[in-house]
């Protein structure tokens, strides 16, 4: 080993000098100088031979080496002591070596700044399915923390049985893509870049299943920081092949198992791991737990290339290295599942070669017998490491902390912080419990910067876990003595510093890392949302619209109160509606539109905030730039709810809003505390909501009934809800499809198509409202949309087709998402209601169909059914296909355009051929059928219009002059101001009858019918 040696000579005197402020740091030192004397002349490059801590002729020779090259006297040699020391350590530092064994959670908690970082920020929230572990280092050197994420694939045959996450894919392997991990490097404006493609991984089948552990430290010895990631894998507790990536000279970290692994495809259930210099040779090792009654350890030589062999006898799930004795060496303290199979809580001794042989048993805590992470730290500064445990009870319900002290004597003191507690008598049937909360992983740093290493929390589960706040961003305040006080994430005097998802969308990210304590409204969110909106002035509002509320709503991590309700709509049966709330937040108060849906597939209560129409978020028009979908009501991106929201909304603050609204105790609260239902309606919502879905909140419409025997309860307008008869005919949840018929009594008919988008790949279909996935049952659907409405008062008959396939009505196939089978079959559902309606149809003095949207699509694709019918009228609204849009879909190619083609068009109607596009409403499509009533509404400025403007221009009005009628809006926001809001989809909102030059589109509709 090359000889690290400081040519010049060091006074002894100076060196006693430093004794003082080296007491602490020496009284270790002292209980073991032969140990540290061993591997410090190892270190410098004098051979001591193994580091155990007996003062044998090796060892005499290696110190006598050493003072004699750097010209030292040594007062007694027949000893190790302080004097020696104190050389040693000196000469060691000035040569930037260690003068003791690498542990692991020295280096985990090194950082000058405690950051605390989204759950999920960017690609990660797609990338992994749950279980997001972050790490926070300097990757590149460069002097800023970066971090670094791992989760769980997303398999694409998941079936949920048993209790954890063995049982995810029904007892079998998970299949699908295995992701790799993500990194983010922080530039120097403060925004996180993700550059994931420096991590290489050329293995056949590359990525990780179930990334529990990120064990970071520098492997391969060039003051770079390399990833180990233990992977104990999804859908069996069998493992998998863990990753191992180590830096490289061009700046990339290369996946390195079959290089530098003696066993690369070795697999366990490593739940646990740990690194540390077990063998004490100067280079970073690695021990990982397993369910066999043993340890793996991955013994270092120096280079990065690892050897594995079995070094204890310990059953463990979660560990961590430290010298627990006193001796020099790294111990092994170790927990797990105290009910059953795991060792018993307690501390593996070193025997000084890496193995861990004589075990000393830990105090417990009765009923929080689960413990998934350990830590260590000398949290009372006497010289010696402390413990502290991670707690749970069975199925990791509730969390709570242990802090062990370590009395110096072999002996250990415990007291136990409860952090979230279940109600009494709560059971759990899974690992994914709304009480599981646990604590994945601690940080040790002086939090509010008092002089006393405080315990900082990571973990508290997903986005809409209640009690996150308890646990992520948490803390556990020191306050001397042993003893500590718990300081919640929403608390004001919380000091950890939080990164705004903002700061992780590029290169022009916005955001200010903050915390709580010495800002405005103690709050890091509303301080956020603060600064967003400056300057603007409320909205004015009155408050004898509203309900105030005796108990206000807190929500918990933003710190808004909701106090006061009112203005309830209800939609449908889906448990959708709309109501405005009072809102005190950053010292305003404000009224907010909230949207409310109920997920039935998914037992998800859905709540969003309005933020482009009526009274939105406190009437700031600036924050509808982030409404990203429909809801109820509205149609259009007026909007947005926690699991659909752009990341770029953190920078408002919202995100914390919309994290409180999307937890399940603040969406029962907010049924239960709505002043505006009726006690039966507030009932029938709780019962439904976790069950099964029923007709709830009633029809608060006027709406004449039909009687079970199918007749009309009214004179002029009857309505029936019928359901599609072919097996193939189900809406996307596999329900049989429903429509609408409202009959007059008159011979003449319109057949509507309705809107709503599409679902271009798996994550899409997962983010749809349970609106686009479901058969509308409930009595009067649409009756009141504006064309709807004028066509009944005409005196058509009118015919509503829900749309429920997310697939434009052309699909014939299915998918499988998440375990389930996902139904496209628009085409089936048009010709089975079409098979249906064809005696009146056939006998009609005029039949028009229309259709918005995704609505205008399904008429092209439906054509062939459509022509049957003689003579028939097209009103396609907001989709045609001029030239020029057509010309630019054609050129549409490359990976993800196949992929979005085979979701969506995998099985087209015939009459299509191969070209999707041919299909779309367009002229020369329908030429083919001889259509020459065709009436189509294709604006300027519409979000689908695509290629350059005057060639769109051109062809449309070229179509225009071809039919003589249709509707085309060159400049709608200087038309009105509300308008280019509303440029997609004229037939269904306020602009049906919105007076234009050359007359409303309602008037223009019936100068082309009549």
């Amino acid at each position: 080993m090359q000889k690290f040696v400081i040519s010049c000579a060091i006074a002894l005197t100076a060196a006693s000098q430093a004794v003082d402020a080296q007491q602490a740091g020496t009284t270790g030192f002292e209980q073991h100088p032969v140990f540290t004397a061993q591997f410090i002349l190892n270190q410098l490059g004098y051979d001591a031979g193994r580091v155990d801590g007996d003062y044998g002729p090796r060892t005499a020779a290696a110190i006598s080496e050493f003072y004699r090259e750097t010209n030292l006297d040594d007062d007694d040699p027949t000893v190790v002591d302080t004097s020696d020391l104190l050389a040693l350590i000196s000469v060691a530092e000035e040569a930037g070596l260690r003068t003791a064994p690498f542990a692991g959670f020295e280096h985990e908690n090194s950082n000058s700044e405690f950051l605390y970082p989204p759950l999920s920020p960017a690609i990660t929230r797609e990338r992994y399915w749950f279980g997001h572990f972050w790490s926070n280092y300097d990757f590149n050197n460069d002097g800023l923390l970066d971090f670094i994420y791992t989760g769980t694939m997303n398999p694409e045959n998941v079936e949920v049985t048993g209790e954890n996450t063995a049982g995810l894919c029904g007892g079998s392997d998970c299949e699908g893509e295995m992701p790799g991990p993500t990194l983010f490097l922080q530039n120097e404006s403060g925004a996180f870049i993700d550059r994931s493609d420096l991590f290489v991984d050329l293995r056949s089948v590359p990525g990780q299943s179930l990334a529990r552990q990120n064990l970071v430290a520098d492997f391969n010895g060039d003051d770079i920081a390399d990833l180990f990631i233990a992977d104990h894998a999804i859908g069996h507790h069998d493992g998998i092949r863990d990753s191992y990536f180590l830096s490289q000279p061009n700046g990339t970290w290369l996946e390195s198992s079959n290089t530098h692994l003696s066993d690369p495809n070795y697999q366990i259930f490593d739940h646990g791991g740990a690194v540390g210099d077990i063998d004490a040779d100067g280079d970073v090792d690695i021990v990982l737990t397993e369910l066999a009654n043993k340890l793996t350890c991955w013994i270092n030589d120096g280079s990065g290339s690892m050897s594995r062999r079995t070094c204890g006898d310990v059953n463990a799930f979660a560990i961590e290295l430290g010298d627990m004795d006193g001796d020099g060496d790294l111990d092994l303290v170790h927990a797990g599942h105290e009910y059953g199979g795991s060792s018993p809580t307690g501390i593996a001794m070193n025997d000084g070669r890496g193995n861990f042989i004589r075990s000393v048993r830990l105090p417990t805590i009765e009923s929080w017998g689960t413990v998934p992470e350990v830590g260590l730290w000398d949290l009372d500064t006497d010289g010696d490491l402390d413990i502290v445990l991670s707690r749970a009870g069975i199925l990791y319900v509730g969390t709570g902390v242990q802090v062990i002290e370590n009395l110096g004597d072999g002996s250990y003191g415990s007291s136990f912080y409860p952090i979230v507690t279940a109600p009494d008598g709560y059971v759990a049937e899974h690992e994914g419990n709304v009480w599981n909360n646990f604590i994945e992983n601690f940080r040790f740093h002086d939090v509010d910067a008092d002089g006393l290493v405080d315990v900082a929390f990571i973990g508290g589960g997903g986005d809409d876990q209640q009690n996150s706040h308890m646990v992520r961003g948490a803390y556990l305040k020191n306050l001397g003595g042993l003893a500590f006080s718990h300081i919640p994430a929403s608390d004001p005097a919380n000091h950890v510093l939080r990164v705004p998802e903002s700061l992780f969308n590029g290169a022009g990210s916005r955001g200010r890392i903050l915390s709580n304590a010495g800002i405005p409204f103690g709050n890091i969110y509303a301080a956020a949302f603060n600064d967003f909106v400056g300057d603007h002035s409320d909205q004015s509002f009155s408050m004898d619209d509203f309900f105030v509320l005796a108990s206000p709503i807190q929500l918990p991590t933003s710190g808004a109160v909701i106090t006061a309700m009112g203005n309830l709509e209800i939609h449908d049966r889906v448990l959708a509606g709309k109501y405005d709330v009072v809102i005190e937040w950053a010292g305003r108060e404000f009224v907010a539109t909230f949207c409310q849906e109920y997920y039935a597939q998914f037992d998800f209560l859905a709540n969003r905030l309005v933020l482009g129409a009526d009274q939105g978020f406190g009437g700031f028009d600036e924050l509808a730039q982030f409404a990203t979908n429909s809801c109820a009501f509205y149609q259009g991106r007026v909007a947005v709810g926690a699991w659909e929201a752009d990341p770029a909304i953190s920078v408002t603050g919202l995100d914390a809003v919309l994290n409180d609204l999307n937890l399940q105790e603040v969406g029962l609260e907010l049924i239960v505390k709505m002043p505006m239902l009726t006690d039966e309606q507030r009932n029938e919502v709780l019962t439904t909501v976790g069950g099964q879905v029923v007709d709830m909140l009633g029809n608060e419409q006027s709406i004449e009934v039909v009687e079970d025997n199918g007749q009309s309860g009214s004179d002029e307008t009857s309505s029936s809800v019928f359901y599609t008869n072919s097996a193939e005919a189900v809406c996307s949840n596999g329900e049989q499809a429903a429509f609408h018929v409202y009959r007059t009594g008159s011979d003449q008919w319109f057949v509507y198509l309705q809107g709503g988008g599409l679902a271009s790949n798996a994550e899409e279909y997962l983010s749809r409202v349970p609106t686009w996935t479901t058969p509308r049952t409930q009595q009067g659907y649409l009756q009141d949309m504006p064309a709807i409405e004028d066509f009944r008062n005409k005196g058509y008959n009118v015919a509503v087709i829900p749309y429920c396939s997310n697939d434009l009505y052309q699909g014939s196939h299915t998918h499988t998402i998440r375990g389930e089978t996902v139904y496209f079959r628009g085409r089936a559902i048009v010709e089975d209601v079409i098979d249906q309606l064809a005696p009146d149809l056939s006998a009609a003095s005029r039949v028009v169909f229309g259709g918005s949207s995704a609505g205008a699509i399904g008429l092209g694709y439906n054509a062939d059914l459509i022509a049957q019918f003689e003579n028939p009228y097209l009103l396609v609204d907001s989709f045609w296909l001029d030239t020029e849009s057509r010309a630019v879909r054609d050129s549409w190619s490359g990976p993800n355009w196949d992929a979005i083609e085979q979701f969506v068009y995998a099985n087209m109607p015939q009459h299509c051929g191969s070209q999707w596009a041919s299909c779309f409403p367009q002229r020369t499509h329908f030429d083919r059928y001889g259509f020459e009533n065709v009436f189509f509404i294709w604006n300027m400025g519409d979000p689908y219009m695509r290629g350059d403007t005057n060639a769109n221009r051109a062809s449309i009005e070229s179509d225009l002059a071809h039919y003589g009628q249709g509707l085309s809006i060159q400049n709608g926001e200087a038309l009105h101001p509300d308008y280019a809001d509303w440029v997609h989809g004229m037939l269904f909102n306020d602009f049906y009858d919105f007076p234009l030059d050359g007359g409303s589109l309602q008037e223009r509709i019936w100068a082309w019918l009549d």
